[in-house]
């Protein structure tokens, strides 16, 4: 008997799968994954090589620690080739605090639309600046 209902659900899912399987959309969506697979395999092995091998190699993961960033933009901005921006006093109170009505509700961490127009303004201010000097 449960064999019986066994083999019936497998008739009727073989019925369904029948169908699906021969639309030809499917079939060419099908064969599209099937085709560019290895393609994913490959980029998944070189990136494995890149980041395990190549760094017991020599012995670096490819990242730049902040210190180094810092150093190399301070060189940069001592030989004029690198302006800096500080744009967050723009999102601070008189008191030096964060002001709670530019950062999304509850999160304190990414700024709103009224946070973004503030930091807008004084990169625009800058490079407007920069612009002219550079006129």
């Amino acid at each position: 008997m449960a064999n019986q209902k066994g083999r019936a659900f497998l008739d009727k899912f073989a019925e369904i799968s029948a169908r699906v399987g021969n639309q030809v959309h499917l079939r060419t969506l099908c064969d599209s994954f099937a085709a560019i697979m290895p393609l994913y395999i490959l980029a998944g092995i070189a990136v494995l090589i890149n980041n395990v091998v190549f760094a017991c190699i020599w012995g670096e993961t490819g990242f730049m620690p902040n210190a180094e960033i810092l150093a190399n933009a301070q060189e940069g901005i001592v030989d004029g080739r690198v302006a800096f921006v500080d744009a967050y006093p723009a999102l601070l109170d008189a008191a030096g605090s964060p002001l709670a009505t530019l950062y999304r509700p509850g999160d304190g961490l990414h700024i709103n639309d009224a946070g973004y127009d503030r930091v807008t303004a004084v990169l625009e201010s800058k490079l407007r600046a920069l612009l002219a000097a550079a006129d």
